[in-house]
């Protein structure tokens, strides 16, 4: 598992490798391999925020998938920050899925994401 940060309202982008079975090269994708990616909130009753987000082929001899949110999207996210002590560092409040429909055998895998709200600025 690893993590990512989204600044909430701005639009986001992020590639992802499939590893092939030997877990040292990206897998070489099919053209008709596919990959979903689902956001829930972390939690004892995990909700669904943003579901089945198709990902795209971008480097398919690498294993190359990528995730684009539009800013409407990332709206829709909220920061979740830590105490005082904790140097109101930002915290894990959602838990990425995706799904990997491939040829060679399907795969799964989770991400933890932060979100950071960003204060706009305006200019005079």
């Amino acid at each position: 598992m690893s993590k990512f940060e989204i600044h909430s309202g701005k639009p986001f982008s992020v590639d992802f490798t499939v590893v092939s079975s030997g877990g040292v090269t990206g897998e070489v994708l099919d053209p008709t391999d596919t990959a979903t990616f689902d956001l829930v909130t972390n939690g004892s009753n995990p909700t669904c925020v943003l579901g089945d987000l198709p990902m795209t082929i971008v480097d398919a001899d690498n294993g190359v998938f990528n995730l684009s949110l539009t800013a409407e999207q990332t709206t829709l996210l909220s920061q979740d920050i830590g105490f005082k002590e904790d140097k109101y560092s930002t915290l894990s409040n959602y838990l990425g899925y995706m799904s990997f429909n491939l040829v060679s055998g399907d795969r799964a895998a989770t991400v933890d994401v932060y979100v950071r709200e960003i204060p706009g600025c305006e200019i005079t």
